[in-house]
């Protein structure tokens, strides 16, 4: 809900199996995971929200450990007189047995416990951890728990420093995300009442160790932002929180008044003296309008004795209901007054969302824009004004001093139609001239033919031979460019009569625009070596996904990756991703051609990564290019393509197989030796399919196996129990004690594998009867298998999923 919220990459934690048969099966390979050697330190543990019966399968690893790097306890405990006890018990017996360098912890409650427990549990188990753990560095996470002013009084007693608890020096970052610490809701329900959230600010401005505080979507108001303001402010003695450096006001009502008590804690006062701590400062979603801009910006302008804030260098104010007398203000502080003293530290500035129009645009150009001393802004480095209702040239014009700047990167990557309120025009796909570009990312902008060729003609050589000579990456998907546009960009990466062409482009980024059959051949013809040999040498990257270029297309493509009859081929081309084309067989085997060593033995060395994903290659299309990857008679193969991607490609038992024999060292112990990435998802493989590529990984009676393939996605490709059985023999230390140890990520989902695969493969985790260690948590060096993806993971990071199947 909020606008950090939780983390979508997060593992679910252990606690969330709640089902036990799936338990007991992960905790098979947990176990084997955690037992590990004397004084091996823990990168994670997560024992978020731990039932009896997990950390029953834990605690018995536990003592050999040294260290634990960071103890996660987040989706529980819940906030009960039980929990308190339980939590107490669990963290003394972890202590126990390790140290932890820090301290992840998220409180949940049942209906109503938090607000009347919260202050005994932090006092209770925190003290704890500081006792029986040693913390270092905590970090608390009360995100939506709806606290409420009765939470907000206990957390200011937790919080206020107490001798006896130590805890709270360590605390580093703290989360109250979607509390309402005033008593209101985000809908505005409820009766505003300040006083919680002012003994918690009161608590705060006596706190040395918080330097992270997150109140986003608390409806604080005017008066929560005051009673914060009174502890970042210094006093008569010129005292201030001097410890926290990030603060998070997001979604919070604030106005005008609000801002205004925050820039007093910026501002210098008559001494001089200002917050020098706080570097970042979110008020993004509020309502501070131009007077709240206007007081802020007081904050950051030098006075007439040159002084003004110089730690600040993060603002955000998206959504603020600034318009051009705000945007005028702020741009003053950047600009070079008389003397040429501006604001050097504000490297940082988000407007995004605002309605600063053409003047306030123009004012922050003009700040950009060295004056006739030569001086100017050289400080700042990202600046977004997005949707802020600049029309006609402004946005241009903006743009140009913004990309004459020498720090400012942020608008190499924004898109013209995101900064301006009126259409992209050529003038502005002509910005591609400026010699400071090197990115430009129009996508989806609607440019069409017309726009494409607009630029093009910056980039194509002109009669002197001059052209763009920064711009080295192109995106242009999803603007319906079709065959003509792609012709027009062709022309400038073609060699022309004097073998002139742009040499600068190197990724082209074409995806969903309809080129057709005819856009992909003149493309081609850029690459291909022409009578004279030349051909573009500056194009590495080319991404032309969805837009129809069919088999023919394909075959042109191909052309210019296979060597002629002089064994002359394009050398520049390293990625092509020519997913969902409908390149066919005949496609896919045109493109193994280039790939595959010819009667000389030649063949394309500079593609390494290729992708046909749905393209409806076959069984056919597949075996060609397993012929490119097989050593042939002489032991010559394909030796520099590295990422093969046919997911989706109907390539069948028989693909596989094909497939397998380039990837299965043969009487001479010879095997394709590049491929390293192999995506072979939702191509019915089948379990006679598996089986074949697990002979390419399982040593075999001489201990050779394929020792170049790392990845291996396999997912729904209905292998089956005996599949998984055979890929979990390769993983497995054989009588001698050898396994494969080149294959890091597998991924089997949807596989129907069940428990007996799963048992196979857990087995692949665990100790061999010899007792040596397949997989170290700190350093994994004998089996470095760190990724089994059945929607569960093993790594040197106790984290996982499980889904069952």
């Amino acid at each position: 809900m909020g606008k950090t919220g939780k983390s979508q990459g997060d593992v679910p934690p252990m606690g969330e199996l709640q089902d036990r048969r799936m338990l007991k099966r992960y905790m098979a390979v947990l176990r084997a995971t955690l037992d590990v050697k004397e004084g091996v330190t823990l990168d994670m543990l997560d024992i978020s929200g731990c039932k009896r019966l997990s950390w029953d399968a834990v605690r018995g690893a536990l003592p050999n450990m040294g260290r634990v790097g960071r103890l996660r306890m987040r989706g529980g405990p819940l906030v009960t007189a039980r929990s308190v006890a339980a939590t107490h018990k669990l963290l003394a017996e972890l202590g126990a047995c390790t140290a932890a360098a820090s301290l992840s912890l998220a409180l949940r409650h049942d209906e109503g416990s938090l607000r009347h427990s919260v202050d005994q549990y932090l006092s209770a188990i925190l003290s704890t951890a500081a006792r029986d753990l040693k913390i270092e560095a905590l970090d608390l996470d009360l995100e939506d728990e709806e606290t409420g002013t009765e939470g907000a009084m206990a957390l200011a007693a937790a919080l206020t420093p107490h001798e006896q608890d130590m805890f709270i020096w360590s605390l580093r970052t703290l989360n109250l995300a979607g509390n309402q610490l005033c008593g209101v809701d985000d809908d505005g329900d409820g009766t505003y009442d300040a006083s919680g959230f002012e003994a918690l600010a009161d608590a705060l401005a006596f706190n040395t160790s918080l330097n992270t505080l997150n109140l986003e979507h608390n409806n604080l108001g005017d008066g929560g932002a005051k009673a914060l303001a009174v502890a970042l402010t210094p006093n008569a003695e010129g005292v201030f929180n001097g410890s926290l450096n990030t603060l998070i006001l997001y979604n919070n009502r604030i106005g005008p008044q609000g801002a205004k008590a925050l820039a007093v804690a910026l501002t210098p006062n008559a001494e001089g003296v200002f917050n020098t701590s706080l570097n970042s400062l979110d008020l993004d979603g509020n309502a501070i309008g131009d007077e709240g801009a206007k007081a802020l910006a007081v904050a950051l302008t030098p006075n007439e004795e040159g002084v003004f804030n110089t730690s600040l260098n993060t603002l955000c104010l998206t959504g603020n209901k600034i318009g051009k007398e705000g945007a005028k203000a702020l741009a003053a502080a950047l600009t070079p007054n008389d003397q040429g003293v501006f604001n050097g530290s504000l490297n940082t500035l988000d407007l995004t969302y605002n309605k600063i129009g053409d003047e306030g645009a123009k004012a922050l150009a003009m700040a950009l824009t060295p004056n006739a001393a030569g001086v100017f802004n050289g400080s700042l480095n990202t600046l977004d004004v997005r949707s802020n209702f600049i029309n006609d040239d402004v946005a241009r014009h903006l743009a140009e001093a913004v990309l004459q700047h020498p720090c400012i990167t942020k608008f190499n990557t924004i898109m013209m139609q995101d900064i301006r309120d009126d259409k992209v025009t050529k003038l502005d796909l002509l910005l591609v001239f400026n010699g400071s570009l090197n990115t430009m990312n129009l996508h989806e902008n609607n440019i069409g033919p017309e726009g494409a060729k607009a630029l093009a003609m910056a980039l194509t050589p002109n009669a002197e031979g001059v052209f763009n000579t920064s711009l080295n990456t192109l995106n242009i998907e999803y603007n319906d460019i079709g065959p003509e546009g792609a012709k027009a960009l062709a022309v400038a990466l073609t060699p022309n009569a004097l073998g002139v062409f742009n040499t600068t482009l190197n990724t082209l980024n074409l995806q969903e625009n309809d080129i057709g059959t005819e856009g992909a051949k003149a493309l081609a013809v850029a690459l291909t070596p022409n009578a004279e040999g030349v051909f573009n040498t500056s194009l590495n990257a080319l991404n032309l996904k969805k837009n129809k270029i069919g088999t023919e297309g394909a075959k042109a493509l191909a052309v210019a990756l296979t060597p002629n009859a002089e064994g002359v081929c394009n050398t520049s081309l390293n990625t092509l991703n020519l997913q969902e084309n409908d390149i066919g067989p005949e496609g896919a085997k045109a493109l193994a051609m280039a790939l595959t060593p010819n009667e000389k033995g030649v063949f394309n060395t500079s593609l390494n990564a290729l992708n046909l994903q749905e393209n409806d290659i076959g069984t056919e299309g597949a075996k060609a290019l397993a012929v490119a990857l097989t050593p042939n008679e002489e032991g010559v193969f394909n030796t520099s393509l590295n990422a093969l991607n046919l997911k989706n490609n109907k390539i069948g038992t028989e693909g596989a197989k094909a497939l397998a024999v380039a990837l299965t060292p043969n009487a001479e112990g010879v095997c394709n030796t590049s491929l390293n990435t192999l995506n072979l998802q939702e191509n019915d493989i089948g379990t006679e399919g598996a089986k074949a590529l697990a002979v390419a990984l399982t040593p075999n009676e001489e201990g050779v196996f394929n020792t170049s393939l790392n990845a291996l996605n396999l997912k729904n490709n209905k292998i089956g129990t005996e599949g998984a059985k055979a890929l979990a023999v390769a993983l497995t230390p054989n009588a001698e004690g050898v396994c494969n140890t080149s294959l890091n990520t597998l991924n089997l989902q949807e596989n129907n594998i069940g428990t007996e695969g799963a048992k196979a493969l857990a087995m692949a985790l665990t100790p061999n009867e010899k007792g040596k260690m397949i997989l170290e948590l700190k350093e994994p060096r004998r089996w470095p298998l760190h990724s089994l993806e059945m929607r569960w993971e093993c790594s040197h990071v106790v984290e996982h999923t499980e889904s069952g199947r």
